[in-house]
């Protein structure tokens, strides 16, 4: 039974990656920094780097390495970086600095080479402007987690005292928690694992990691019932870096409910519907690809660095 259920998760999960990734693919100009779809340029950077960010994430894993959409990602991205000032953005916007590092990653990955770059953090970090950014906790380590991952220093505190004062690190109540606290802790698992490449107990303690693997079950069921596969697809990404048991039956259950709600929910072309997207909306102004782009570019991302990390165990 177990066998046989593992079996079609295998081959509905292949399916909805791939019709994600063609979706992305067939999109990558909305992801343009120069593109008309929006006039704010904090928006422009912010897809643009969590295209990025999903794109370090994929070549670090073996499974899109022989992809060649992967390649047309990364290429697409130099293209981007190439005709674009991406550090003058960043001095208009320095909070969005972790973007910058994000992409010095990048750079580090594929072995690109941009001193423009490079300068900018540097100026950044002798002049502990890095340390002066306000900000919440777990932005705080987002940041903290660039730099880390770009190679560059900072004073910044160690992960676990930045845990400690984190939604997740305070045990806030799950009835409380507002969407973006969820995000909150995602996201602080994200960094505290490195992406699933970092034992969590190099960090907190084992009574934490159990504690988080509750929190985790937890949301991803509230997550479910509110048919938020934006929020769900990162939190089935914790399962898999928090090392929570497929094998478990109530797990089980839980999972397939993920990917059956998934595979109802995607759309014709490949994109991944997030809460606010709404089928046959009037209102919307743009046309329709840049109204389902607008609204379902970040859910499709997220779903496919789920499908990933699924795939990797």
């Amino acid at each position: 039974m177990y066998s046989h259920i593992r079996i079609r998760n295998k081959q509905q999960i292949d399916n909805i990656g791939n019709t994600a990734m063609d979706w992305v693919i067939n999109n990558l100009e909305y992801f343009d920094l120069q593109h008309n779809i929006s006039n704010s340029f904090r928006w422009h950077l912010k897809t643009y780097v969590e295209l990025v960010f999903l794109s370090n994430y994929l070549i670090r894993t073996s499974l899109w390495k022989h992809d060649s959409r992967l390649d047309i990602i990364i290429d697409f991205i130099k293209d981007t970086w190439e005709k674009s000032n991406l550090t003058e953005l960043i001095h208009r916007d320095p909070d969005g600095l972790a973007g910058l590092a994000i992409l010095a990653e990048f750079a580090r990955e594929i072995n690109y080479q941009d001193n423009s770059l490079s300068f900018t953090l540097e100026k950044f970090r002798r002049f502990n402007y890095i340390e002066l950014l306000k900000k919440i906790p777990f932005r705080m380590m987002d940041l903290k987690y660039s730099l880390e991952r770009a190679g560059i220093e900072s004073n910044l505190p160690s992960y676990k005292s930045l845990y400690n004062q984190t939604v997740a690190g305070k045990r806030a109540s799950i009835p409380y928690m507002s969407t973006m606290d969820i995000y909150s802790g995602t996201h602080t698992i994200f960094y505290l694992t490195d992406m699933g490449n970092r034992p969590i107990e190099q960090i907190l303690t084992t009574k934490e990691k159990l504690y988080l693997q509750k929190l985790v079950l937890q949301l991803l069921s509230v997550s479910l019932r509110q048919k938020n596969l934006d929020t769900a697809g990162e939190l089935i990404m914790c399962c898999r870096f928090l090392d929570i048991s497929k094998k478990n039956e109530s797990n089980r259950l839980l999972f397939q409910t993920f990917w059956d709600l998934l595979k109802y929910s995607q759309m014709a072309e490949g994109s991944i519907p997030s809460p606010t997207y709404q089928p046959n909306n009037e209102e919307y102004s743009e046309s329709e690809n840049e109204y389902i782009f607008k609204h379902c570019y970040h859910s499709t991302l997220v779903i496919i660095g789920s499908i990933t990390s699924w795939q990797l165990i």
